[in-house]
C-alpha cells in the first residue's frame, strides 16, 4: 500500500471517526417549553404532527405525570386523539447532525404511561430514525404496559447507515399510535439520547495505522 493511499483511508477514517459519539438532541429531558399551562405546551425545539387540536403534546413535572424522571426535574407526554379524531400523534426533531455510512445509530427514549391516568389502558408506541423529510430509515415498535406510577424504562431502535443515507439529516421522532379513540392513553417521555458508533472495520483499520506506525518508528536494534 502507497503511503498516498494509507494516508487517504487513514483520513476516512478519521472524518467518520469525527461525528461519532452522542449527536446533540435540543430540549432533550424537556426542561424548557411548560409556558404558561404545562398541559398544553408543545416542548421547546420539538415539533408535533398529527393533530391541531391543543392538548396532544405537553411537558410537565414528573411529580404530576405520576411517574419517576430519568433526567431533570420534567417529563413530555403525547396525548393520543379521541373521538371523531384518529390521527396518531408523533413529537419530532431534526438535529443538527448527518447519516455517515457505516455509523450505526441509537435512538434511545426513556417512556411510560402516564401513572395518574384514571385508565389502565395500554399505549402502542413507535420510535424512528428519519430524514428531515420525514422519510423513515428504522422503526421499533411495541406497546407501554400500564403500571400505576411506573417508572420510565428505555426503548430504543437502531440503525447502520449505508451509502444513500450519507450526507442527510438525522431526524428523530417518537409516535404515540394508539388511534381507537379513547381518551387518556398517555405516554410520557424523557432523557432523549441519540449516539453514534463508527463501523467496527474502520476502528481496525485505524488500529492496525497505530501498530504499522510504531513499527515503522521502531529503532533497530544493534548486534
Amino acid at each position: 500500500m502507497t503511503k498516498i493511499t494509507w494516508i487517504s483511508l487513514v483520513m476516512a477514517v478519521v472524518s467518520s471517526l469525527a461525528v461519532a459519539g452522542p449527536v446533540t438532541i435540543n430540549n432533550y429531558s424537556f426542561e424548557n417549553g411548560m409556558g404558561d399551562d404545562p398541559r398544553w405546551a408543545t416542548p421547546t425545539d420539538w415539533a408535533m404532527n398529527g393533530s391541531t387540536e391543543e392538548g396532544r403534546t405537553g411537558v410537565m413535572l414528573a411529580s404530576l405525570s405520576g411517574n419517576t424522571t430519568t433526567a431533570g426535574s420534567h417529563v413530555a407526554y403525547i396525548n393520543m386523539t379521541w373521538g371523531a379524531d384518529t390521527t396518531v400523534v408523533s413529537l419530532y426533531q431534526a438535529t443538527n447532525a448527518t447519516f455517515v455510512e457505516g455509523n450505526t445509530y441509537t435512538l434511545t427514549v426513556a417512556m411510560s404511561v402516564r401513572g395518574e391516568t384514571s385508565a389502565t389502558w395500554n399505549v402502542p408506541y413507535k420510535l424512528s430514525l428519519e430524514y428531515a423529510d420525514g422519510t423513515p430509515v428504522a422503526t421499533a415498535t411495541g406497546t407501554l404496559l400500564y403500571v400505576d406510577r411506573g417508572p420510565l424504562v428505555d426503548y430504543s431502535v437502531n440503525y447502520t447507515a449505508v451509502a444513500a443515507d450519507a450526507g442527510k439529516t438525522i431526524q428523530v421522532r417518537i409516535t404515540d399510535t394508539q388511534n381507537n379513540g379513547e381518551y387518556a392513553q398517555q405516554m410520557v417521555l424523557d432523557n432523549v439520547r441519540l449516539n453514534a458508533v463508527p463501523e467496527p472495520a474502520a476502528m481496525s483499520l485505524l488500529a492496525l495505522g497505530g501498530i504499522l506506525s510504531l513499527r515503522r518508528r521502531r529503532p533497530p536494534v544493534n548486534v
